[in-house]
């Protein structure tokens, strides 16, 4: 299961994944995975697929779409940039047809 987490300040904020591992009722952090972009951004919903996480994300009424390599998330990839008049939240994938 993971856990995510925005913080920071406003001019430098990043997402915090916790990975969890659990015992009974009891959870345990794991570890923790941090996801920074090159811009101040507050952080929309996380969607997680195997080696990969995309994230939205918005500042000032603009926003896009990023991903990472997860868990080790070192360097953001632009899939919809941050130029275009957007405030997405939510994330949806699909797979397509196989």
């Amino acid at each position: 299961m993971t856990v995510s987490n925005v913080s920071g300040s406003n001019k430098k904020l990043s997402a915090e994944i916790y990975r969890l591992s659990f015992s009974g009722r009891k959870a345990t952090v794991v570890g923790t995975t941090f996801l920074k972009t090159a811009h101040p951004a507050r952080s929309g919903q996380i969607w997680i697929y195997a080696n990969q996480v995309i994230s939205s994300d918005y500042e000032s009424g603009h926003g896009g779409i990023d991903w990472w390599s997860y868990p080790n998330a070192h360097k953001h990839h632009t899939v919809v940039p941050n130029t275009l008049n957007l405030a997405p939240f939510g994330i949806a994938v699909s797979n397509g047809s196989e």
